[in-house]
């Protein structure tokens, strides 16, 4: 496959942290402020854990890095405009950036800025935009194709003069349809273009940027894919196994023989061979456990543990299927196996813990944009999902990094003390029971 260099072409870039502290500066907020003077309060607060992907255990169902929502696969994501009244709410009580709160000066700032919401396109209240500064420079994106046996890597550099922080999309045009290739993001970064499935031929491609000014449409070179060679097998975890063997997470002594539930994909062979295998991760790594099998292709489910695998010690899952020409291999994060008991049940816990210290905004009655969670229940409601789902994202923010509750609940004097916070522990790691 042959590619063709790409030019310098346009916007996107770096977090705006200088202006973020020349904002603070200054004696008076705007009254009115516009995505202008709000985006380098989100950008030096916010977007590290807010933006694209969502990263710390932030919800992905909203973003903070761009003022409009997104379009995405799973589904629209809300942009900071339809988040405005939640995110000047969060900053006034302190309870959001939850480890170092904004000056009085950016709080002003957010609630001004939300103040001016209005019934529009961006969701039932939204904020202006507003102006773009008078002296605002158009980023610069560059990108540069590196062809491989069945994809085409496009490595890109956004640069903005102003050290605007830059977001977007590349896409490419294929046979009339728009192939959405991922996001960019200020900085360096590789997309990959997945030529396995596409026809032969030469692909322009385009990027829609926004560097707080509005967004830009550009024109981004193109791309010459050669005719496909036969697909090599494929699979992937699923999500619900991928985010049970996460990097830090644990699996409780109840939950083994633990299924890794794989998507099997192969084009060209009747048959393939898939193999699991539990990893001893400490050195050097051993095998612990393997099993394969012989499908199709599809959703393929094998076991792996038992009461017998040793638990408190650190293993991975490796995944490998392949045919008679090659293979692929995926790999989880590297993960526990508690041995904890628990003599607390749900209603203890909740009682003790969810209660007085999180039910403020994780609760039925709370209205949080994009974090719809109700921690009254144990297994959920319609569209909310209860404590036993999100038993692994309880565990990461309340007991491994302590950032739940955030920093404002310690400031009002309710913090988690450290023996409700290792009762928690213990009855997530023993499997969360409910009776």
């Amino acid at each position: 496959m042959a590619a063709t260099p790409f030019a310098t072409f346009v916007p996107l870039t770096a977090v705006l942290v200088p202006f973020a502290l020349l904002a603070a500066c200054s004696d008076d907020a705007p009254s009115t402020p516009g995505w202008a003077e709000v985006a380098p309060i989100l950008a030096a607060g916010c977007v590290r854990c807010h933006g694209a992907p969502a990263i710390g255990g932030a919800p992905p169902t909203f973003r903070l890095d761009r003022y409009d929502d997104t379009d995405a696969p799973g589904g629209k994501i809300l942009g900071a405009a339809a988040m405005a009244e939640w995110i000047a709410e969060r900053a006034a009580d302190g309870s959001m950036p939850p480890r170092f709160p904004l000056s009085d000066y950016e709080v002003e700032v957010l609630g001004n800025w939300a103040a001016q919401a209005k019934p529009g396109a961006s969701g039932p209240l939204a904020p202006p935009r507003g102006s773009p500064r008078p002296d605002n420079h158009r980023p610069t994106l560059q990108v540069q194709a590196t062809s491989r046996a069945d994809a085409i890597d496009l490595s890109y550099e956004l640069r903005d003069p102003d050290r605007d922080l830059v977001v977007g999309a590349l896409t490419a045009q294929v046979a009339g349809q728009e192939l959405r290739l991922g996001e960019l993001r200020s900085g360096r970064g590789v997309l990959v273009l997945d030529t396995a499935t596409l026809p032969a031929g030469t692909f322009p491609l385009t990027a829609t940027v926004d560097d707080g000014a509005g967004e830009l449409r550009l024109m981004a070179g193109e791309v010459t894919v050669t005719p496909p060679r036969p697909a090599p097998p494929r699979l992937a975890m699923s999500e619900a196994t991928a985010a049970a063997l996460a990097q830090g997470s644990y699996l409780a002594a109840a939950e083994l023989p633990f299924p890794i539930e794989l998507d099997v994909r192969d084009s060209d062979t009747a048959t393939v061979q898939v193999s699991v295998e539990l990893i001893d991760d400490r050195e050097p790594a051993t095998v612990v456990e393997r099993k394969t099998q012989t499908v199709a292709g599809g959703r393929v489910v094998l076991t792996l543990g038992s009461a017998a695998t040793p638990a408190g010690v650190a293993y991975r899952v490796v995944a490998t299927v392949s045919d008679d020409a090659a293979s692929h291999r995926v790999q989880s994060g590297r993960f526990r196996i508690a041995d904890a008991t628990t003599a607390d049940t749900f209603a203890s816990i909740a009682a003790a813990v969810l209660g007085p210290h999180c039910l403020a905004c994780h609760g039925s009655f709370a209205r949080i944009p994009g974090l719809t969670l109700d921690f009254t229940s144990y297994r959920g409601t319609a569209g909310a999902p209860g404590v036993f789902a999100l038993r692994r994202r309880i565990f990461q923010r309340a007991v491994v990094a302590q950032t739940m509750p955030p920093g404002s609940a310690r400031r009002r004097g309710n913090e988690l003390p450290v023996d409700l916070r290792d009762r928690l522990a213990r009855w997530l790691l023993a499997g969360a029971p409910e009776l």
